[in-house]
């Protein structure tokens, strides 16, 4: 009975020791605690520090993978939209080439233009139409619009052709209005050229030019361009005028082989 009180005091006295120790928190007790906060402080902000970083790369991460993702789909839709308005374009410019053969008394072949060539890359193209396919030198090429050239060099499978802004190439022209006749040819800055009109010649500015059918290579009537300037020639004998033709040269992408 004596020991179990014995026992059952001093639990008493160690209970009301350590609350007296936690109400009070000496001097001593208070300097351990904030030693072992110290201690414990720095690993616990570093492990949180860590474990920021270690979200922040995951995060980062994922949203670079998700980027990557991103931008695949988002060349995936231009390229196809470059495709389709490509695609669009190609289909409305052959209809129009397509349509006019169809209507033309002439006998054609439709070609599509696979390059230019190097030493005269202004008004020489390269199609994809050859002997296989019919084609002789001298033969005019057109479009819907108008005369475009003529064939000069012709292979197996490809051949060249030079444009009417040529220099080199002469067309037998006429003017619409007046029914005046001159021979048309390229000029160095991309424009044509009519020559040999007679002083009382009666041409002006946007007058339309024809070829006349003299020659015997171009049919006659096939649009040249328009008069965009009349001036008296050097010797000042005839009258020239500056031709603007019809069709944008620089932008051919299929064109019409008349055959003979």
């Amino acid at each position: 009975m004596i020991r179990f009180r014995k026992k059952s005091l001093g639990l008493y006295l160690a209970i009301l020791i350590f609350l007296a120790l936690f109400i009070c928190q000496p001097a001593f007790l208070t300097n351990i605690k904030a030693t072992f906060v110290d201690i414990v402080k720095f690993p616990l902000k570093f492990s949180h520090i860590i474990l920021e970083e270690i979200k922040i790369f995951i995060f980062s991460h994922s949203v670079y993978r998700e980027n990557i993702k991103l931008r695949k789909e988002v060349d995936l839709l231009l390229k196809g939209s470059v495709n389709y308005d490509e695609l669009s374009k190609e289909n409305e410019r052959l209809k129009k080439i397509l349509s006019f053969k169809q209507k033309t008394s002439f006998s054609t072949i439709a070609a599509r233009v696979v390059g230019r060539d190097s030493s005269n890359w202004i008004s020489a193209l390269i199609i994809d139409k050859g002997k296989k396919d019919g084609l002789e030198k001298d033969m005019p090429v057109i479009n819907e619009v108008g005369l475009l050239g003529k064939i000069v060099e012709v292979g197996n499978s490809t051949s060249k052709m030079l444009l009417i802004n040529d220099p080199d190439l002469k067309v037998a022209g006429l003017i619409q209005e007046s029914r005046e006749e001159g021979i048309v040819s390229g000029t160095l800055n991309g424009k044509c050229k009519m020559y040999f009109l007679a002083l009382t010649s009666e041409v002006a500015i946007n007058n339309i030019v024809v070829t006349s059918g003299l020659g015997g290579v171009f049919p006659k009537g096939l649009l040249i361009g328009k008069v965009i300037d009349v001036y008296e020639d050097p010797s000042g004998l005839t009258k020239d005028c500056l031709i603007e033709p019809a069709t944008k040269l620089s932008r051919l992408e299929e064109v019409l082989v008349i055959l003979k």
